[in-house]
């Protein structure tokens, strides 16, 4: 039997999920750290700091938290959800063709039920017709 869709779809949609969870843990992380050193700079190394190291080592770790950030931000808001995961699989699987086969179906079985009424009616007053006719 084919399978319209793949059971490691499910299990992939929960795997990228977590990952863009864990992303933005990674961005907030980076952001306090970011954030700390940022400040840390500003209070040790102000104007009057004469020591042009501890500068410097505020500034790399400054530019060293930059990067990750960013990159985990942009990561993290542009991997998708699981709901618009789940919501792209469908608009691919759901073509006018497919549309079509649904509602024929569909058309079949709400026949079906009404044919059989009919035959059973039918069946009724036919046993009627021929009960009254003797």
């Amino acid at each position: 039997m084919e399978q319209i869709i793949s059971p490691w779809f499910f299990y992939w949609i929960n795997v990228v999920e977590s990952l863009g969870c864990a992303l933005c843990v990674f961005a907030l992380l980076f952001a306090g750290s970011l954030v700390f050193s940022t400040i840390g700079f500003f209070v040790n190394c102000d104007e009057t700091c004469g020591d042009e190291d501890q500068k410097k080592v505020f500034k790399k770790a400054i530019k060293i938290l930059i990067a990750p950030f960013i990159i985990c931000l942009f990561c993290s808001i542009f991997i998708p959800s699981k709901t618009t995961l789940i919501q792209m699989v469908v608009a691919d699987k759901l073509t006018y063709k497919n549309v079509e086969k649904v509602l024929d179906g569909g058309k079949n079985i709400k026949n079906e039920p009404k044919q059989d009424v009919m035959d059973i009616l039918n069946a009724i007053g036919e046993k009627n017709d021929v009960s009254t006719n003797k």
